[in-house]
């Protein structure tokens, strides 16, 4: 093949890689914030601050096979369709057939306009369940890695206590992770990776005026060990 057909080859290539992609964007009405393969990798489920997906109402979570926009299995979302405001979804995970996501804080719309709803949601077997009570006082956060999935809130409460700090999703719920009470009672987790057999925790310690950066590593039992610096 010559220098100038390899060039018109590729130049085609990437002209209908274009052309398949605009549907991703030209459809999708806001901001997506993240975005992760379904369980059978088939389509990607994106989350975030987006009201229409497509001229479907997606309230934030929309599936993405390559062709077209989808909503069906997530049952209507946030279930708004009185406003172009939306209750945005600030994280994702997703487990067999559970769906769990992290509300963003707003004390106006609620998650399947069911007050019972706060910063936090699941969806398994059709319907979307609320966790607890959470009271809207702060996001809750979910995080995944290697088969676990953990949540945090800052201030919030869970299951009518006031519970602030990581959970863990077990048996249909959140529950303590184990020897969590021992870190810095002031860790705010952003992230989490698998790595070498262990949970690497990255965010800061919520200490004024400023905050500490920090790294907390858990053993995947009940030992944690950190480092943290200015």
């Amino acid at each position: 093949m010559t220098r100038g057909a390899t060039f018109v080859l590729l130049l085609c290539s990437t002209l209908a890689c274009f052309s398949q992609a605009d549907p991703l964007w030209s459809l999708l009405y806001g901001y997506p914030t993240g975005l992760r393969s379904n369980e059978d990798s088939t389509s990607m489920i994106f989350y975030g601050d987006f009201i229409f997906a497509d001229s479907s109402r997606a309230n934030g979570l929309a599936n993405w096979d390559s062709v077209a926009w989808d909503i069906t299995e997530f049952y209507g979302g946030s279930g708004d369709t009185s406003s172009w405001d939306i209750l945005g979804v600030s994280s994702m995970a997703l487990r067999n057939d559970t769906l769990l996501v992290g509300l963003k804080k707003n004390n106006s719309w609620v998650w399947q306009n069911d007050s019972a709803f706060g910063n936090s949601a699941y969806l398994a077997n059709g319907q979307w369940h609320t966790c607890g009570d959470p009271d809207h006082q702060s996001e809750f956060l979910v995080m995944e890695a290697h088969g676990r999935i953990f949540g945090f809130t800052k201030y919030d409460s869970l299951y009518s206590q006031y519970s602030p700090g990581l959970k863990e999703w077990r048996n249909g719920e959140y529950s303590s992770v184990k020897g969590h009470a021992n870190i810095d009672p002031v860790f705010m987790p952003n992230s989490v990776t698998y790595w070498n057999d262990q949970y690497y925790f990255i965010g800061k310690n919520d200490t004024w005026p400023s905050g500490d950066r920090a790294l907390w590593i858990y053993d995947g039992d009940s030992t944690w060990t950190g480092q943290t610096t200015t």
